[in-house]
């Protein structure tokens, strides 16, 4: 039978090759590779990388769920690349019809994309047989074959000749789904910093040190006849005199002093002298110094009828005029004082009164500051958090597989941990009711032999019916000072200064 089988593969192996051969003495050849296997971007159900009795192998969607068996007594297994002792995986098979002997590398795509070589592949029968086994998950990405030496007929063929897989044997089994259910309810609570000002009056107080200096004044004699003249008897025109005025007397030092009358008839003096002083051709008339205000003219004769009908020029004070020519031991003068005169009684200075002479500020100073304000501003938001509440309530757990049955319908309370064992692997939804929330559905899968969790832990309830405030010890903002006002003034004592400090009128 054994005998049968080869004979039938060799005749099929012969078959195959010739339509390749003929193919391949046309094609041009790449080194000593022979026609090696490169089927990236092709299309893998017409790529001619099988046996030419067989349709094409599409190596992509592998065949899998057939079982493969390698001979450890041909020594397959120790030669096959990848095999392992539970002979699990898939099987390539490689074929070279030309049993011309060499190596092959052989390239693939993992599950992850990563390309997994098997470089330098031996041949595990019959120097035509190659092949190597893989993950179920791996794509065939290249298969070349390098002979030992070049064939007679040009190019050496090289087959995919099958594929076969072998399933690890799997026992039915359970799983579990643990449902934990942690509730959280909460209400707002926000954080106030109330905020205040007070206001403060500052009162401030001024002294005040008042000086007040003697006043030292000279008497004053004023006469207020219009016109003054010389106290006389001898007199000329409506009774307007004149005097005698010894030339040698007046020409000497201090001159001569006449008295000074009004003009009336009564010619009554005033209690005032003029002086006369001769000196150089002129005859200069003036007062002590007790003279305040004088208005004063004169005429000098050598004899009375020579006085002239009109008034003489009048000056302020003192005047001089011109003697007469050839004027002898005597002289004749017509004094005249227009407006009256104005002189110091005395001529000293008499102690009059105090006058004030100033007020010195002698303190500014703060008296007390007095609140006149504490008055609230606002209230600053200054925190907004969420308080966690005890929430001590039973929920309603449902629990349906894929197919929408039941397997659990009850109670379970906030905080407690729930588990469903013996279930069959699927996909199960977790619905929990409650009365402050809305439905809440997880779904998760149960794998046999594992436990899945359907956990309710991020479920928040919020009491939108209570607001809890808190309210900070208040602070104040900076203190307003308003604009200072003052006490009424207080003055000090008089002070009356000494003579150092005398104000003299005159």
């Amino acid at each position: 039978m054994k005998i049968t089988k080869k004979i039938l593969l060799f005749l099929l192996v012969l078959i195959v090759m010739i339509p390749y051969v003929t193919i391949n003495a046309s094609a041009k050849s790449t080194g000593n590779n022979g026609n090696q296997s490169d089927p990236i971007g092709e299309n893998p159900a017409s790529y001619p990388l099988h046996q030419a009795d067989q349709a094409p192998i599409d190596w992509l969607s592998y065949r899998q769920g057939e079982t493969f068996d390698l001979s450890e007594k041909k020594g397959e297994t120790d030669f096959v690349k990848g095999y392992t002792a539970d002979g699990v995986g898939i099987f390539w098979h490689f074929i070279n019809p030309d049993k011309l002997g060499g190596y092959a590398n052989i390239n693939f795509v993992d599950e992850n994309g990563k390309i997994v070589e098997f470089k330098n592949v031996q041949s595990y029968k019959s120097n035509q047989h190659f092949g190597v086994v893989t993950d179920y998950g791996w794509k065939l990405l290249s298969a070349e074959y390098f002979p030992q030496e070049a064939p007679k007929k040009g190019a050496t063929q090289f087959n995919l000749s099958h594929t076969a897989g072998k399933l690890p044997v799997v026992q039915p089994a359970v799983g579990s789904l643990n449902v934990n259910v942690d509730v959280t309810k909460q209400h707002e609570k926000i954080t106030y910093q109330p905020v205040w000002q007070k206001k403060y009056q500052p009162v401030w107080q001024k002294e005040y040190q008042p000086y007040y200096a003697p006043v030292y004044a000279k008497d004053v004699s004023t006469d207020n006849t219009d016109t003054l003249v010389s106290l006389s008897s001898n007199a000329f025109k409506n009774g307007h005199t004149y005097v005698p005025v010894n030339v040698a007397a007046a020409s000497a030092d201090g001159g001569s002093w006449f008295d000074i009358a009004d003009s009336s008839p009564q010619n009554r003096p005033n209690g005032y002298k003029y002086n006369v002083k001769i000196a150089n051709g002129k005859l200069t008339i003036s007062f002590d110094d007790r003279l305040i205000a004088a208005n004063v003219g004169a005429y000098v004769v050598n004899n009375p009828k020579d006085f002239p009908g009109n008034a003489p020029a009048h000056f302020g004070n003192s005047v001089s005029v011109d003697m007469p020519a050839g004027y002898g031991d005597v002289v004749y003068l017509y004094f005249h004082n227009a407006g009256g005169l104005k002189w110091y009684t005395t001529g000293k200075y008499e102690f009059k009164e105090y006058r004030w002479v100033r007020t010195d500020l002698v303190a500014d100073y703060k008296v007390r500051d007095d609140l006149v304000a504490d008055e609230f501003v606002r209230n600053d938001k200054v925190g907004n958090e969420f308080v966690k509440d005890k929430y001590d309530v039973k929920f309603t757990l449902v629990v349906t597989d894929e197919n929408g049955n039941e397997v659990y319908n009850g109670g379970i309370n906030n905080g407690d941990e729930f588990s469903l064992d013996n279930l069959k692997p699927g996909k199960y939804t977790s619905v929990l009711r409650g009365d402050d929330f809305d439905d809440v559905t997880k779904s998760v899968t149960v794998v046999a032999g594992e436990k899945a969790s359907a956990n309710f832990d991020n479920i928040v309830v919020t009491d939108k019916d209570y607001v809890e405030e808190e309210y900070l010890e208040k602070i104040y903002l900076d203190v307003i000072y308003l604009d200072k006002i003052y006490l009424k003034d207080i003055y000090l004592k008089d002070i009356y200064l000494d003579d150092e400090y005398a104000i003299y009128l005159n």
